[in-house]
């Protein structure tokens, strides 16, 4: 179900002055709202990674990254439901379309101990550091 605007558009005629659009209004193709915008190939990853690296204090020595992980899972455990699904797709990766088995009989996957027994250790530390920072949260 489509969503009616906030907003009216503007009356053609005003975007009738401007080169870049149509007579609609609409931008032409290879026209932008935004030419002075950020340059192809730039990239804001190294700005937040230095970010999430720096240790202010008042953190007890964690980095901003540990204390953001510490309280998104926190707040997973709280039962937050987007830092639950947050936690979940770091964990165990981003859900798949369901596709239909049109061959029942096709083999099964298997998965060792030892790759069971790893990912469950993984859990039970994310647990445990989650409810410490939920304890910690709390005092």
């Amino acid at each position: 179900m489509a969503h009616p605007k906030k907003y009216p558009a503007k009356p053609p005629e005003k975007h009738a002055l401007s080169g870049d659009r149509d007579a609609q209004g609409r931008w032409r193709p290879g026209a932008s709202g935004n030419p002075a915008g950020r340059p192809p190939g730039v990239s804001l990853r190294p700005l937040i990674e230095a970010r999430l690296s720096d240790t202010p204090e008042g953190l007890e020595g964690r980095t901003l990254g540990e204390e953001l992980a510490m309280r998104i899972v926190a707040d997973a455990i709280k039962r937050d439901g987007p830092s639950r699904k947050l936690v979940f797709e770091l964990l165990e990766g981003k859900a798949r379309q369901s596709v239909a088995i049109t061959q029942p009989d096709a083999p099964v996957k298997e998965v060792s101990d030892e790759q069971h027994r790893a990912y469950a250790e993984a859990a039970v530390r994310v647990v445990r550091e989650a409810e410490k920072a939920a304890q910690a949260a709390d005092d």
